[in-house]
């Protein structure tokens, strides 16, 4: 079912695959790759960027509070030595926690404007940064000063003498019944990169990424990542329909090469890494990788059972090999798996990509 536009832009789980989407290289998919155009590449996913402890150390004794191991939703870089932290938000924040409410998104904003070359440096283990900036990413509020929240806790930051780094918000808004950024404010400085990216059209007030569908089509771009713990306790019908299908698909494409006679090996990790083009192995985020792995790993075992094939799985859960000893168990197995691929995915007895894991005694059939 497609959402609504509105809704849309600010769901966290959309705006990162939008990102990874304007990381790819030109490819007809309809969006704009803006990133890669500024000459940018993704480095991980999620990946955890301690601070120091003698920062920590600092930090307390200013009686400054900044999440310890924060984690962007995505590491980008244009060389080895240009970094930038992004994070999507379904709304941004102030500089003080509202009433009754915590603080996390605060302390989580100064950890990252304090990721400084030096500290980034630190961060990834001795990797040569040179130059390193945060992104924000959310749906555009007019009504709002959106930057205010971040550019004041870096003033506070600056204040105690604390180096940061520079911080934009980028603004996801409806323009032409498409998707655009808006426009950089007066006094609003961005990475330079994407301002050379996007010179040629900054007297316009929006940057298109997505143009309007004539036909009503759902307007976001096939998933790279379905789902995400920390955007969305579950993940919906439209990233569990979507990649369960490029799963599925992807195991048929094994099955059907292997010779009558031999196993057709199911490697999970290498399934995943394919249909998400590589990002599921950039993905630092344990929790997520476990959970789409061992789904995965259900959802096959499931539909080879249909079949009555035989098979046996790897000791360590990593595989399963599928005895393909007839051309009846070729063709079964490969119907199977393409009929599950078409059917509605409403049923609640058609198991999905997200449903329960088996235990390892599933992985065998003798």
């Amino acid at each position: 079912m497609s959402k609504r536009l509105d809704d849309l832009l600010g769901d966290s789980l959309f705006q990162i695959n939008l990102v990874l989407w304007m990381l790819q290289p030109p490819n007809g998919s309809g969006v704009r790759p803006l990133l890669s155009q500024a000459g940018y590449r993704l480095r991980s996913i999620e990946e955890t960027l301690p601070l120091h402890p003698e920062l920590q150390t600092q930090l307390q004794r200013a009686g400054i509070h900044a999440k310890p191991n924060g984690a962007p939703d995505a590491l980008i870089n244009g060389d080895e030595s240009d970094h930038v932290l992004v994070e999507c938000k379904a709304s941004m924040f102030g500089a003080r926690a509202v009433e009754g409410g915590n603080d996390s998104n605060q302390r989580q904003a100064r950890a990252f404007l304090l990721q400084t070359p030096t500290v980034l440096q630190s961060a990834l283990g001795g990797t040569h940064v040179k130059d390193s900036a945060l992104v924000y990413i959310t749906k555009h509020n007019p009504a709002h000063p959106q930057s205010e929240g971040v550019t004041q806790l870096g003033v506070e930051l600056r204040t105690a003498k604390f180096s940061t780094v520079l911080c934009c918000v980028l603004r996801l808004i409806e323009h032409n019944g498409g998707i655009g950024i808006a426009a950089a404010k007066r006094g609003e400085k961005w990475p330079k990169r994407v301002v050379a990216a996007t010179r040629s059209k900054t007297d316009k007030p929006v940057i298109r990424l997505i143009a309007s569908d004539e036909g009503g089509n759902d307007l976001r771009p096939l998933y790279f990542m379905p789902w995400m713990p920390d955007c969305d306790p579950e993940p919906d019908e439209y990233a569990k329909k979507a990649f369960t299908r490029r799963v599925l698909g992807a195991a048929v494409t094994r099955i059907g090469r292997t010779s009558i006679g031999e196993d057709a090996v199911l490697r999970y990790e290498e399934i995943l890494d394919e249909v998400t083009q590589g990002v599921f192995g950039k993905w630092k985020n344990r929790e997520g990788r476990k959970r789409l792995h061992d789904n995965a790993r259900k959802l096959i075992i499931q539909h080879v059972k249909k079949t009555g094939a035989l098979s046996n799985g790897s000791g360590d859960g990593q595989s399963i090999a599928v005895k393909i000893s007839e051309e009846k168990i070729k063709s079964d197995l490969i119907k199977a798996f393409r009929e599950s691929a078409d059917l509605k995915w409403n049923d609640p007895e058609e198991p999905t990509l997200f449903d329960k894991a088996p235990g390892p005694e599933d992985e065998e059939q003798k």
